[in-house]
C-alpha cells in the first residue's frame, strides 16, 4: 500500500479523536479497517507509526511526521479542490 489520501485522513482522525473506535465512527468505518489499513502501510513501508504497547496507541516519531506533512497534503487538496469549484 502506498500512502493515500484514505490513511491521512484516518491518522488526522485518530489524533483528533483520540481512539480507533470514535475515529472510525467519524469515518464511517469499522475500527478493524482502520486498524488494517494503518498496519498494511506499516507493514509495506516497513515503518512504526503507532507505539500500541499501552491502553491508546499513541504516535511515533515517525507516524507524527506522517501526520503533520499529511495534514499539509489533505489541506492542500482541499484548497485545490474549492479553487477548482470557484
Amino acid at each position: 500500500m502506498r500512502v493515500n489520501f484514505d490513511v491521512l485522513m484516518i491518522l488526522d482522525a485518530l489524533d483528533r479523536h483520540g481512539s480507533f473506535a470514535t475515529a472510525a465512527e467519524s469515518l464511517y468505518k469499522t475500527p478493524a479497517a482502520l486498524s488494517y489499513m494503518i498496519q498494511k502501510l506499516e507493514s509495506d513501508l516497513n515503518i512504526v507509526l503507532l507505539d500500541r504497547s499501552g491502553h491508546r496507541a499513541k504516535f511515533t516519531d515517525t507516524g507524527r511526521l506522517m501526520l503533520e506533512k499529511g495534514r499539509q497534503l489533505l489541506s492542500a487538496a482541499r484548497d485545490l479542490e474549492k479553487q477548482a469549484s470557484s
